[in-house]
This record gives C-alpha cells, structure tokens and sequence, in this order.
C-alpha cells in the first residue's frame, strides 16, 4: 500500500489562528488539575506515552484549552509534544470503521474564552485519538534501512543492521537518527490505514482509502504530504 503522510492543517485560514501555530493547548491549570496526566505526558520517564502505550489509568482531557479565535474543524492541533490527534465525533465514526493500530478514544473538552463577552465556553463532540507507534522493533529491516547521518553520528561510525544497533547508537548521541528509506519486513501489517513512527521519522501515515473517505466526508483541520521518508515492504 502506498501511504502519505497526515498532518495537521496550521493554515490561519483553515484554523482562524494568526501565526500557524495550534489552537489548543494544556494550560497550566489544567496540568495541576491532572497530576497523572501531566507527569504521563510531560513527566522525566516519557517512554511509555511516545510509543502510545496505553496507560492503566484513565484519560479524560476536560478543560484544555482553546484559543478564542480558533475555528472548531475536524482535526484541531495541540501544542507540546502531542501524540495522536484530537479529532471530532464525525471522524471517531469514521476511522472507526477502518484497520487502525492498537489505539483508544478518549473524549476531549475544550474551554473556549468568548472575545467580546470574556465568558468560557465549553466546546464538546472531541476525542483524543492515541494509538501505538511503530518503533522497528519488529517490523523494520534495519540492514537494508537508510538514515540521515548528522555529523554528531559519524563520530561513533556507526554500523546499523538492527534494533538494538539504532537504539544503541541513539542513547550515545542522546537523539534518534531519522529515517531517509525504511524497508518493512513481514511482520509489518500492510492493511493498516493510519499508523505512525515513535523515533525513525516521528510522522504520522495514511492510507489513500482513508484519505479517500476523508475527502468524501469533507473532513477538515488536516493535510496530507508525499512522505519525506521511503517505505519498502518486503516480504
């Protein structure tokens, strides 16, 4: 299958905020107020919520934030390091309906300022997708894999062929080398139509059947790319 990359749509005239950056965002009274998913998100040991394992707690995002001015589109972005996306009920319905990772919903609300009257609105009918991420560990040919080597990684002159060759070489340099070419070995599973990357290229892809009923449903809020990065499978 032959995927693209999904991202969100920061166009102002798309999302009505200036500047291109995300509507919404974990406001510091919202992280007081969730202890467990602060320290999930934006704890030291953040492992865990990279790779979208999902936590035995439960996850109610109540409260986040939502800059006044920002239009209220399908797929809404989220400053900070974000995993996942946060997407309308019309858009839960239909990518339930497709082949998706490991993943959960969980329902978002968000608390929107009224610019002229100052009051808060509560704005409702969000989820937060989170699904588990592809670290290579068993889907990726690391020998015949390609990545960008940054003069940082020259020094350890390093020799990738597997998993633990890439994790290796990306504790010694303290970041995780991008992927120019990954080649998919048989374990990877082909009829996925949503699935992302934990360090290899940090991107999200899309099936063209997805994208296909993203356009037949007129979803919005998001973009789609050719990939920066190859994808071979192999069988």
């Amino acid at each position: 299958m032959k995927y693209a990359e999904l991202h969100i749509d920061h166009d102002p005239k798309v999302t009505g905020i200036k500047y291109g950056y995300s509507p919404g965002f974990f406001s510091p009274s919202f992280r007081k107020l969730n202890p467990k998913i602060d320290e999930f998100i934006f704890g030291e040991d953040i492992q865990n919520y990279k790779k979208g394992i999902i936590p035995d707690f439960d996850l109610s995002l109540h409260g986040l934030e939502l800059d006044p001015p920002a239009k209220h589109t399908d797929f809404i972005g989220i400053m900070g390091p974000f995993r996942g996306f946060v997407i309308s009920t019309k858009v839960k319905e239909l990518i339930a309906k497709f082949h998706l990772p490991p993943h959960r919903f969980y329902p978002v609300t968000f608390h929107q300022k009224n610019r002229k009257t100052k009051q808060v609105q509560e704005v409702i009918g969000y989820w937060w997708l989170y699904f588990t991420m592809e670290t290579g560990e068993k889907n990726i040919n690391f020998a015949e894999s390609e990545f960008y080597y940054e003069r940082k990684y020259l020094d350890y002159k390093p020799v990738i062929n597997t998993y633990e060759d890439y994790m290796q070489i990306t504790d010694k340099v303290g970041k995780a080398m991008s992927a120019k070419k990954l080649v998919f070995n048989s374990n990877f599973d082909q009829q996925q139509d949503l699935w992302g990357t934990c360090y290899l290229s940090n991107t999200n892809y899309i099936s063209p059947r997805l994208y296909e009923a993203f356009i037949e449903n007129k979803i919005t809020g998001y973009q789609i790319f050719m990939p920066c990065c190859k994808l071979i499978a192999t069988v």
